[in-house]
């Protein structure tokens, strides 16, 4: 009987994590897998600052957890290990030095060589740490052929990352000019170009925070334009958001950005973003049908699962 032993990053309510948290259990059972374990058991998902990716400490508790449970196991040869985020907060792959499983696998999110990161000013330290847990995995599945570049493992596969759940949300009249979702802080906004657009346009960039995601996609579906001004982005999930939501999504032409939209989004400088924000506000510009790595997120699970099943990647 082969088993998937699922490390999920704490769920964190509003944040990717929180549907990770049940989806990739759900879309493995049965198909890929005969039974799974699920390690860490959080039935509400934790709460976070609108300016932090996760809580530290609580992060590094659940880990710990997670550890302790690890270790309660009997491992069998035909075991596989899936593990949520690799870098952040980066603990619990130190066991496997202790406790090694043969087919772990594990999905890399940012780590600490992003510019700009939650452990800036540790940043050097803690990047050779994941180098060396990066080896402790046959293969690290990625979002961005950026952020393989970026890492440099050989065992880095990109495999882009799943849909968010299907939520319906009826067609809305777009009230809002130009919206920001990412969170405040020096790695996602550029407050001067931000300051730069509201000058030009005469307007406000409008920026909320969601309790509920039918609220968060209400808004998305209520907005001409999504707009990215973001110094580092190794997916870019809020673009995702943007198209499902049927704003027009606006991102630099650098780093994951390319690998989601066409050039006609993409700006490089102050004055390519006026005209394209231009283009958008006075709807020359249409919202594009879906993002261009859509097949390879449709696909994503049986991607990860025939490859952990057959041991066998790209």
């Amino acid at each position: 009987m082969s088993r998937l032993i699922y490390v999920p990053a704490l769920p964190i309510k509003m944040r990717y994590q929180e549907w990770y948290y049940r989806m990739f259990p759900r879309e493995l059972f049965n198909k890929y897998f005969d039974d799974i374990k699920i390690l860490g058991d959080f039935q509400v998902p934790h709460k976070t600052t609108k300016d932090s990716f996760s809580d530290i400490e609580h992060s590094s508790r659940f880990e710990a957890e997670q550890i302790i449970s690890l270790f309660q196991l009997d491992i069998k040869d035909d075991d596989t290990l899936l593990l949520g985020d690799l870098s952040f907060p980066g603990i619990f792959s130190n066991v496997l030095f202790h406790k090694p499983i043969k087919n772990a696998y594990a999905i890399c999110h940012g780590t600490s060589k992003n510019a700009y990161d939650i452990f800036s000013s540790t940043r050097k330290q803690k990047w050779e740490i994941e180098k060396a847990q990066s080896k402790l995995f046959k293969k690290i599945f990625v979002g961005s052929e950026y952020h393989k570049k970026k890492l440099g493992w050989e065992n880095t596969i990109v495999t882009r990352l799943p849909y968010p759940p299907k939520i319906y949300i009826p067609r809305r009249r777009r009230v809002h000019e130009v919206i920001s979702v990412t969170r405040q802080g020096l790695q996602k906004v550029n407050k001067r170009l931000e300051k730069g657009v509201e000058n030009e346009f005469n307007l406000s960039i409008k920026r909320k925070t969601f309790a509920e995601w039918q609220d968060y996609y209400r808004y998305i579906a209520s907005s001409k334009v999504l707009l990215s001004t973001a110094k580092e982005e190794t997916f870019g999930y809020q673009i995702i958001d943007a198209i499902m939501g049927g704003a027009i999504p606006i991102a630099p032409n650098k780093f994951s950005y390319p690998e989601l939209l066409p050039d006609r989004y993409l700006y490089n400088n102050e004055e390519e973003l006026y005209s394209i924000l231009d283009r958008a506000l006075t709807i020359h510009l249409k919202p594009p049908k879906s993002p261009l790595c859509h097949q390879q997120m449709k696909d994503f699970f049986d991607v990860i699962g025939n490859i952990m099943k057959t041991g066998v990647g790209q």
